[in-house]
Order: structure tokens, then sequence, then C-alpha cells
């Protein structure tokens, strides 16, 4: 079983923590659970310094952002010495946790209601505890995000190129390089019922080569030439334009309208 512990900083300075710490289970009565180290069964990175940041509150899901630090604790709910039999006698259940934090005599005693994917009574068969370093949860690098604006004519002759733009704006703090990745767009018009109606959908790949850099809070014009047909009715249609999903950019789904008559 798996058991994930979070780590906040309650001063009102940082901190710092790192190492393995050592690890103590109390029962509900508060004796204490004879347990030995057991194997790395979950493959950690080496612990690497973690700086506590103050006024960072535990989420109640147990999930950890940056200034915060986790450890796994592992334990064998069978007896794996004996070929995965049930454990005898049955292990006593932890009704405490207390860490002691490496380099000092900081003990940190917690409710031994664990949190995490495979969460339950810790309850080390054969007295086999792991303990994982403290960990760091890395920032989650910033990606781009973009935002589309339609800018169309009113009207357009059946049979002539309906010629608009989309403008691209860059909303994040980090830059956009077409050079290395592009997207594919589509673009429709249609409308009506019937024999009164009209539907053209294209796709196409932007044209990334010529776009260059995006920076941050700037913006760019794409130019757009989509045919109509001759016999296309005399309608009010919608041009309707989506930009597809794009590997490393934060787009969602961009997709921008405007009503446009037929003439």
């Amino acid at each position: 079983m798996v058991g994930g512990f979070v780590f906040s900083d309650r001063a009102s300075f940082p901190c710092e923590l790192s190492g393995t710490p050592t690890v103590h289970l109390l029962s509900a009565s508060g004796s204490e659970i004879q347990a030995r180290p057991g194997p790395d069964l979950l493959g950690n990175p080496p612990s690497a310094p973690v700086l506590l940041m103050p006024g960072l509150a535990v989420s109640a899901t147990g999930a950890t952002r940056p200034g915060q630090a986790w450890l796994d604790l592992t334990w064998p709910t069978l007896n794996l010495s004996a070929g995965g039999t049930a454990c005898s006698p049955p292990p006593e259940v932890a009704g405490s946790v207390v860490f002691t934090v490496p380099g000092g005599d900081i003990q940190v005693p917690v409710s031994a209601s664990a949190s995490g994917p495979h969460s339950g009574s810790i309850a080390p068969c054969d007295g086999i505890l792991g303990v994982s370093p403290f960990q760091a949860e890395a920032p989650n690098p910033e990606l781009p995000l973009l935002s589309a604006r339609l800018k169309a004519p009113n009207s357009v002759v059946a049979g002539r190129a309906l010629r608009y733009q989309v403008i691209l704006t860059n909303k994040s703090h980090v830059a956009v390089d077409f050079a290395k990745t592009c997207a594919a767009y589509s673009e429709s018009l249609g409308g009506g019922s019937g024999a009164e109606s009209v539907k053209v959908v294209r796709q196409y790949e932007l044209n990334c080569a010529a776009a260059g850099t995006l920076l941050p809070g700037d913006s760019i014009a794409f130019a757009m030439v989509l045919n109509t047909p001759k016999t296309a009715p005399h309608i009010r249609a919608v041009l309707r334009w989506s930009l597809m999903p794009w590997s490393g950019v934060a787009i969602g789904k961009i997709e921008v309208s405007a009503e446009v008559k037929i003439t």
C-alpha cells in the first residue's frame, strides 16, 4: 500500500527540508508499533533540498504545489517472505505517524489517515515500512495561450473569394515560436436549408514560416481566402474559423464566427 503525506510551512518565514525522515508509527493508545525499513517500492528520485514557503495551506485533496514538500510511505499488506500469504499475526493499525526531520530534533506528529492513489490504514505486514525522501513539486511550465478574433466583410458576392482576417493574440507570458511548431485550421461558410443552403468547408495549415515569433501581449493577423460557389443562394450565412489542437500551446478550442450576407 502507498500513503502520501504533504508538508507545509506554518511559520512566517521559509524553511528547508532534505533527506529522508525517521518515521515512528504509534497505535491508537500511543504505544510504538515496531517497524523496520523496507525497500523503495516506488523508485522515487533522490531527495534535493525543498524550500518550504509560508502561507501555503495543504489542499483537502492532498495535491501539492511549489513551495510544499511530499513523501510516500509504502508497506506490504501480505507476508512477502512467505509467498504473499496473509499476515500472521495480523499487523497492528497505526493511529498516528511521527516524522523526525533529518539533522535536527524537530518531530512532526500527524494522523495516520494517509492519502494517495492506494491509500488505506497503515498496517505494515511483518513490520516492513518504506519511507521515501522529501520531494519537491516542480512548477508547471507555462504554455503559450492564444485567443482569436475574426475581421470579415459584411457581404460577399456569390462565386467570388471571401477575403477576411484572423487575428491571434498571445495572452500568456511566454512567446509563441511559429517556426518551431505550427497548427492547422478549418474554415467554413454555411447556412440556409434545402435548396436555399450553402456549405463550404476547408482545412489548411497556418502560414507559420512567415509569422515568426509572437511575443507576450502581441497580435498577428493572418490573411484568409475562402472561395464561394457561384450557385450559392443569396442568404445570410455564418463564417466559422477554428484553430485545431496545437502541440505545446494551451489553446483549448478556439472558434470564432461572423455573419456574412451572400449577394
